[in-house]
């Protein structure tokens, strides 16, 4: 069922001349929606003046491959099909703007990275759209997001998209140090859940009065989540229910809040 948005594009005199239908267009092709695609390319050409023919030819040029649908997408005909439309000059600006656009989404189509990163919302998205159309036998996942964010990174990123980026690399630990800044709730609980799936292959090794410790992740995460929020809303209560599933950690943490409420009410 097409969003709201595209209705109204479908629904207005001239969806090509809505602000919204070329945006449109890219973010349907970015989420691999071809048939609200193939209804929005109709409507366009369907309401299109017969008197500008240029427009129609190159909107109909796309719509032939999205026509398709993605099982049948093939990288030979949209590279003939993109240096066809790329070969197209009109005399008009009009026509030459939407030639234009349309090269653009042959050329996501076509797994082309710089405008899927271009287009998408985030780099995740990009990643799992340059998978989405890529045409070669793929690598495995770690390899090929290990690839794309090797060469695309930038010092902008959120803390979220380097958290989903190194996991996606199979850098778990890197990911961990990531929700460290970014969000401590979500780290002890995704430590708990690779825990569980014995997806963690090291201790996590800190100093207390002078030691070396080692201690599970999960206990050593949850710990300290568990102080955190003693610290910030005091949920002594809900800290207690953590701290007594982290073993002897967890303890040692019981054991030192019991003795400072003690000396507290001595």
């Amino acid at each position: 069922m097409p969003s709201l948005k595209i209705m109204n594009i479908i629904y207005s005199p001239c969806p090509l001349q809505h602000p919204d239908f070329w945006p449109s267009v890219f973010e349907l092709l970015l989420v691999g929606r071809f048939q609200t695609l193939s209804d929005l390319l109709t409507s366009a050409i369907k309401s299109q003046s017969q008197s500008n023919k240029g427009i129609m030819i190159v909107i109909e040029q796309l719509s032939v491959i999205i026509n398709q649908g993605y099982d049948h997408l093939s990288l030979g005909e949209i590279s003939q099909m993109k240096f066809k439309v790329s070969t197209m000059v009109a005399h008009d600006p009009e026509t030459n703007y939407h030639i234009s656009k349309v090269n653009i989404a042959l050329s996501i189509l076509g797994g082309d990275t710089k405008y899927i990163i271009e287009y998408s919302q985030d780099k995740i998205q990009a990643f799992i759209m340059t998978l989405y159309y890529q045409y070669s036998e793929p690598k495995d996942i770690h390899t090929s997001a290990t690839t794309f964010f090797s060469a695309y990174k930038t010092s902008s990123e959120t803390g979220e998209i380097l958290v989903y980026s190194s996991l996606l690399q199979n850098d778990i630990f890197k990911a961990f140090e990531y929700c460290a800044q970014y969000d401590w709730w979500l780290l002890s609980h995704l430590v708990d859940l690779f825990e569980c799936k014995q997806a963690l292959d090291r201790p996590i090794t800190y100093e207390r009065n002078g030691q070396r410790i080692s201690a599970k992740c999960s206990d050593y995460f949850i710990t300290f989540y568990a102080s955190s929020i003693v610290k910030q809303y005091n949920l002594l209560d809900v800290a207690y229910a953590y701290w007594i599933t982290c073993g002897e950690m967890g303890k040692q943490m019981l054991d030192e809040v019991m003795n400072v409420n003690e000396s507290r009410i001595l």
